[in-house]
């Protein structure tokens, strides 16, 4: 597996700490001229060739792509889990406000009402 360089960021000023390689991607096959046809995790091929001086191997830090991208999927869902029905601390809340969560419109309709007293 390896990284495509990103020399668009080159000529950027307030880039100086932006990800300047992009990846990792799987390395399909070389072309005569030493290039290489690159594909992504998924088999899914890359328009156009890349240079060797653009490309650096890719060595992963322990953990499986797959598995850094599920904890951060588990990680988004446990901070965004308001509203969501099924959610152990979503049902553990009395009925009227499990409502309020799900409908904001009620909670607006009430704050309108409660003005008008």
């Amino acid at each position: 597996m390896v990284l495509i360089y990103n020399k668009s960021l080159e000529d950027q000023w307030g880039k100086l700490f932006s990800n300047r390689w992009n990846g990792p991607f799987k390395i399909k096959n070389q072309l005569p001229k030493g290039s290489y046809i690159l594909e992504e995790l998924d088999g899914v091929e890359l328009k156009r060739a890349y240079a060797a001086s653009h490309i650096k191997r890719f060595y992963p830090r322990g953990k499986n792509l797959d598995q850094i991208q599920q904890e951060e999927r588990d990680k988004y869902k446990e901070a965004h889990w308001v509203g969501s029905r099924g959610h152990p601390a979503f049902e553990a809340l009395p009925r009227p406000l499990q409502q309020l969560l799900v409908c904001p419109q009620v909670l607006m309709a009430r704050k309108s009402w409660v003005q008008n007293l």
